[in-house]
């Protein structure tokens, strides 16, 4: 039947993520000097890979509905600009209409760089601070670029990861029902 099919299918893809993830995401971390403790290189890890379960899930279901990669392409754009464009990142949420503002909390990139920024920037110190003369924006602490980033650097990370897994499940589960849909579609 197809829940086994689908279940096997999306657990493979996972488990394969996670080495791939894993295997390209450990040299590059290290190697960039982000915040090298073994906690936020765990945080880290788990954000990306909550990302890509995310991914899976949306590639399997855009693929059941698309006659063709093209077809697929076309409709992934208008699934993942709004989440991209309310991630916070691209347009604040402070200079956003406040009718907006509730499109922020559905963004799945938006928690992902929430956990991130917060994983990487609270507590630190810079120590080559300076102040510029020339009014630019530079930050001594990483507490200040999360402000001004819109975010708040006390939030828990561990709820934002919970949250992106949250994510990575209600789009696998969508994914399979819209399998079903057209396959029953199709034989119908």
């Amino acid at each position: 039947g197809l829940l086994p099919y689908y279940v096997a299918n999306i657990l493979s893809m996972n488990i394969m993520g996670v080495i791939y993830t894993m295997a390209s995401v450990t040299p590059i971390y290290f190697m960039v000097g982000l915040e090298s403790t073994t906690t936020r290189f765990f945080y880290f890890s788990l954000t990306l890979i909550g990302n890509q379960a995310i991914g899976n899930a949306l590639g399997l279901a855009v693929g059941a509905c698309s006659a063709d990669i093209i077809e697929a392409q076309n409709l992934l754009v208008p699934i993942l600009t709004p989440t991209m464009l309310f991630s916070g990142f691209v347009l604040p949420e402070n200079q956003a209409p406040s009718y907006f503002h509730f499109l922020y909390k559905l963004s799945f990139f938006r928690t992902s760089i929430t956990a991130l920024a917060v994983t990487e920037l609270h507590g630190l110190e810079f120590s080559d601070y300076s102040p510029n003369p020339f009014h630019l924006h530079i930050f001594k602490t990483g507490d200040q670029i999360l402000r001004y980033m819109d975010i708040d650097p006390e939030t828990n990370v561990v709820h934002q990861i919970g949250i992106l897994f949250a994510w990575a499940a209600l789009y696998t589960v969508l994914g399979y029902l819209i399998i079903k849909y057209f396959m029953t579609a199709k034989t119908s």
